[in-house]
């Protein structure tokens, strides 16, 4: 296992890889969104591939720190304490702080980790009337720590939220500043009330449910879906197409198109990295055109094809 503080960073851009010496890969690399909205009130957002497991130092200041976790898992320990980011139970982490205080990221192995994380400073908190906010939630005090905590599942409206703000990049002008503090705030509205217990969750999806999506997921990654319709899929997967895209989403918080999309770019990423030509690459994933590859990149990625390629 790596330790990030031995590593050496490198940033272009959006794009950030972590690389150790005598090694052909880096260790992590992928997309960040760091931006402060306000004084106080700040945005971490990170689509990363680890190649392999890692660990980091950090510190959470006083406050609040909302967590996210699209996809992938970590754990963060603090003291003798372990908290668990990501899976069925912890998709949505509150951390409050009543001081700064120390802890260790893991990554306990190779991986896809899309998360976003807003950080409410008691600064921010104070001028915003929330000062007492952590108090009216059922917070558990971790032991010998200044740190309290409370998980949660992620419901599909929370994670669609999430996506839009990790989907954002730097904002370069105050209107788009400005969007992105609304969602931030619309993502807190939607996270306290299920943090608290307050929304009524849709039913987990049953076994029959899980196990469609997890044969569509492997037939969309096979490339076997490729040119159906999804009212095709849903007949060869035993439902309506109504029914399948609500439980897809629900499992995956995307919609089917908008995952294969996803998925496809990642794929699109590794490949330009492994030094496949451009126009080929286009191709292979489904573009007949390098110009709308390009344009989807950048949306992406807030990089070109060939800026991708050169961080390989």
């Amino acid at each position: 296992m790596f330790d990030s503080a031995a590593l050496q960073w490198r940033r272009q851009g959006s794009e950030c890889s972590l690389w150790a010496d005598g090694l052909s890969r880096p260790v992590m690399q992928g997309h960040f969104v760091d931006c402060e909205l306000r004084p106080g009130l700040s945005l971490h957002g990170t689509s990363v591939v680890f190649d392999r497991a890692l660990t980091g130092q950090g510190e959470i200041p006083a406050g609040l720190k909302l967590i996210v976790m699209l996809e992938g898992e970590a754990c963060a320990c603090i003291g003798k304490n372990s908290v668990a980011l990501g899976g069925p139970d912890a998709g949505c982490v509150l951390l409050a702080a009543s001081a700064p205080t120390p802890f260790r990221r893991i990554v306990p192995q190779a991986c896809t980790q899309r998360q976003v994380v807003l950080t409410l400073g008691a600064e921010w908190l104070e001028q915003s009337g929330l000062a007492a906010l952590a108090d009216d939630l059922p917070l558990a005090r971790l032991a010998d720590t200044a740190l309290a905590c409370r998980s949660s599942q992620a419901p599909a409206a929370l994670r669609q939220l999430a996506e839009r703000l990790l989907a954002s990049h730097e904002a370069a002008s105050p209107w788009l500043r400005l969007q992105q503090e609304s969602w931030a705030l619309e993502l807190l509205l939607a996270a306290l009330p299920a943090l608290a217990g307050k929304v009524t969750e849709a039913p987990v999806a049953d076994a029959r449910a899980r196990q469609r999506i997890a044969r569509l997921l492997d037939c969309l990654h096979a490339g076997d879906a490729e040119g159906k319709s999804l009212a095709e899929l849903a007949r060869e997967f035993g439902t309506n197409p109504t029914t399948l895209q609500k439980q897809f989403r629900s499992q995956t918080g995307r919609s089917i198109a908008d995952y294969l999309r996803h998925y496809r770019l990642e794929m699109a990423r590794r490949q330009l990295q492994q030094g496949m030509p451009v126009t080929a690459v286009a191709l292979e994933v489904g573009y007949s055109s390098p110009a709308n590859f390009a344009t989807a990149c950048k949306r992406a990625f807030g990089v070109t094809p060939r800026e991708l390629a050169r961080m390989g």
